[in-house]
């Protein structure tokens, strides 16, 4: 549309005025409207093996220039750097890594964007410790928020929709768990192909009987509970395995091994009628799923008896499940071997029920830690010499 102007000047006296044309408002030269472009990129592996070759996409959607300059940052791989429309790219070691394009376009307009990779050990699963690994903390299983918590650990980048699981609970002598003192087995672990959970369990009581059942029963809820929501974490629920450290290892041997009808009924009726469990699976939830295992891994455990002749028996049959043991050999809070306790009662310890294992024909693996104190199984010098063991126990046993 154009605009008219009018001026004046003076004639002979008179005011003319002049009237002309001095601009276009549609003129496009006037107004020219840029449109930046978007950076986008694709790469063609959804999660790369180290030293495996990803080839990486430009995607990005022109704007009103042509886009003429790409510059692209890997960080932690080979080449670092590229200005190649569609670079080709080695991740030399584990772990997730940024990758970032900024591109230009002849204009002078840019854009940029960045996306992660992931980058994983290109050994065979359960071979070496493949996986990054993702932690989930203070998830409740049970009924109690401040007691029934569990940390799951999950393989990241594992593209398999279930794996197998390992159930830890924590050490404490019942007066609490510290889970953060088996993180180190838990996330070495996991980084081979397992979810594992660790799981706090409810304070003893003044009785050492309710203490190993009310430790099996919060045992059974947390299987339950990872069983129950199996889809959520990627499990398995049919390859859950129960284990645990020091007291923790006590409820995951009298879950896997002890049966209801085992325990003399004047003695499992006491603790019942003391409040102290409710029946033999407990009332911590899922009440519908079985809380069977496929073996037990006891690092540093007992189980109790109330008389020495009960080593040789310990509620263990030829039907039962397979065991992987690790011992300090110095243990003087739970020894491997049996002892006898101011109460009366005896404690047996790995070694002993290694050897009733054995004598049963059941699969036992027991590792005793050369001069290693109570918490040696939990130490990352030790982790070393029997991690691989316990991988291989549990593939062997799925």
């Amino acid at each position: 549309m154009k605009t008219l102007k009018q001026f004046y000047f003076l004639s002979h006296f008179f005011l003319i005025p002049i009237i002309f044309s001095c601009c276009n408002d549609d003129d496009p030269q006037e107004e020219i409207q840029v449109i930046s472009p978007t950076a986008n990129f694709a790469f063609n592996l959804e999660v790369a093996n180290v030293g495996e070759s990803v080839m990486f996409t430009d995607t990005s959607i022109p704007g009103t220039g042509t886009i003429d300059s790409w510059n692209w940052t890997f960080t932690g791989g080979t080449p670092s750097t590229s200005n190649e429309q569609n670079p080709t790219v080695i991740f030399n070691s584990k772990g997730e890594f940024s990758v970032s394009l900024i591109i230009t376009a002849n204009d002078g307009a840019t854009s940029n964007t960045s996306q992660n990779i992931l980058a994983v050990e290109g050994c065979p699963i359960y071979d070496c410790e493949k996986f990054l690994v993702d932690v989930e903390m203070d998830i409740v299983y049970g009924i109690s928020n401040n007691l029934h918590l569990m940390n799951i650990y999950k393989p990241k980048g594992d593209l398999r929709s279930t794996k197998p699981a390992i159930l830890i609970n924590g050490g404490g002598q019942y007066e609490g768990s510290d889970l953060s003192v088996l993180d180190p087995l838990a996330k070495r672990l996991a980084s081979y192909g397992f979810v594992v959970a660790t799981a706090r369990y409810r304070n003893g009581v003044q009785n050492g009987t309710a203490n190993l059942l009310r430790g099996m029963v919060d045992s059974k809820a947390a299987v339950r509970f990872l069983r129950a929501n199996a889809s959520s974490y990627g499990i398995d629920p049919k390859q859950i395995f129960a284990g645990g450290w020091a007291s923790g290892a006590y409820n995951a041997l009298v879950h896997t091994y002890w049966q209801e009808e085992d325990v003399p009924t004047p003695i499992l009726d006491g603790v019942i009628n003391a409040g102290m469990i409710t029946n033999w699976e407990g009332v911590q939830g899922n009440p519908e799923i079985s809380s069977d295992v496929l073996g037990v891994v006891n690092l540093g455990g007992s189980i109790f008896g109330t008389e020495e002749a009960f080593g040789d028996d310990l509620y263990i049959t030829a039907n039962d499940l397979p065991m992987f043991a690790v011992h300090g050999e110095l243990d003087n809070e739970t020894p491997c071997n049996a002892l006898e306790l101011e109460t009366g009662n005896w404690e047996f310890g790995s070694c002993v029920i290694h050897s009733r294992l054995q004598s049963l024909g059941i699969l036992s693996e027991l590792t005793v830690i050369a001069n290693g104190a109570h918490e040696a199984p939990r130490l990352s010098e030790n982790i070393d010499n029997y991690l691989p063991s316990l991988v291989d126990f549990l593939f062997n046993n799925l």
